[in-house]
């Protein structure tokens, strides 16, 4: 995915984006190999803090899902999930 991509881009060290998102360095460099994919609410955050689209994050280019008329990669469930913690997640950073 591009996780490493957008932490580098953000210039940020592991260590910065995990004390921002709340989780270990290591965690975050499980994540950059694909070894383990974060929470939604991890994965809400670390958008949030490296200030990119769900989308990109992931991998998906934001341009071409608005293509087909789709705005986030997750499911209504998951879109609900992320809009209602996106305040409080604001206010946590």
């Amino acid at each position: 995915m591009n996780y490493r991509k957008y932490r580098l881009a953000a210039n940020m060290t592991q260590s910065e984006l995990a004390e921002r998102v709340g989780t270990s360095k290591a965690h975050i460099s499980q994540i950059e190999t694909g070894s383990r994919e974060p929470s939604v609410k991890l994965l809400a955050h670390i958008s949030i803090v490296l200030d990119v689209c769900l989308n990109e994050l992931v991998g998906i280019p934001c341009n071409k899902m608005q293509k087909h008329g789709c705005y986030l990669l997750f499911s209504t469930i998951s879109y609900e999930f992320y809009a209602s913690n996106l305040i409080h997640l604001l206010e946590e950073i």
